[in-house]
């Protein structure tokens, strides 16, 4: 894709290719500041917990760019019959794709593990590690280089028991994993602020209730990855 890139960059298209990811930039992001103003208004009209806002304008961050690549991907299905090339949006489509991918990330794990405002190193320093890999995995894709070590991954085989996995497979796994257990960790996390806010039951009663819904949803996780 930078190949391609370099090779057009004095084509005139490309221009147009540049307006519309301004258009897609500035779009996205006002939808999606519209989007987190209005939910925000309405909760407090109706009352809601402020946990909840917070939590809806936490994700906001990641409705932005997640808004802005779907944009650019639909201006390059629709720009590509006019334009006899359309390498740049090519090119930022991945990139603000993986920067909605890292928000996400973000956004879930300091919604699972930093609740109350407390970040620890160590959500830090497993946020800098992820946002690392997936700008590692964009700069490959770019480059042209994934396939190859795609095929290195599928091709290197270890012994696993009877049997002989690929390292790409165990890979796969292991994300599969994280990215499951994550949903239900988060998950839970929304259910038991929700029990928690209801007045009709005792205290000890939500409490039972959240431990086990937490609980299901983790086994769930495991058994579906």
């Amino acid at each position: 894709l930078l190949n391609d890139l370099l090779n057009d960059i004095r084509d005139p298209h490309l221009l147009w290719q540049a307006a519309a990811i301004a258009v897609c930039v500035g779009l996205g992001w006002f939808i999606a500041r519209s989007v987190r103003d209005s939910y925000g208004k309405d909760s407090e009209e109706k009352g809601r917990n402020g946990v909840v806002r917070a939590g809806v304008a936490s994700f906001g961050h990641v409705l932005a760019p997640l808004f802005i690549a779907a944009l650019i991907f639909v201006a390059k299905l629709g720009l590509a019959p006019f334009l006899h090339n359309v390498s740049l949006l090519r090119v930022a489509l991945p990139v603000f794709g993986s920067l909605a991918v890292i928000r996400l990330a973000f956004y879930l794990l300091r919604r699972v593990f930093a609740r109350h405002g407390q970040i620890g190193a160590a959500i830090v320093t497993f946020e800098k590690v992820f946002a690392l890999l997936v700008w590692l995995v964009v700069a490959l894709y770019l480059t042209g280089l994934w396939p190859d070590v795609r095929a290195f991954l599928d091709g290197t085989v270890l012994p696993l028991g009877r049997h002989q996995v690929t390292l790409a497979t165990i890979l796969q796994a292991a994300v599969s994993v994280v990215i499951f257990l994550m949903l239900a960790l988060w998950a839970g996390t929304a259910l038991e602020e929700r029990l928690m806010r209801i007045d009709g039951l005792h205290t000890s009663l939500r409490v039972a209730m959240a431990r086990m819904s937490r609980a299901v949803l983790i086994l769930v996780a495991v058994l579906v990855s």
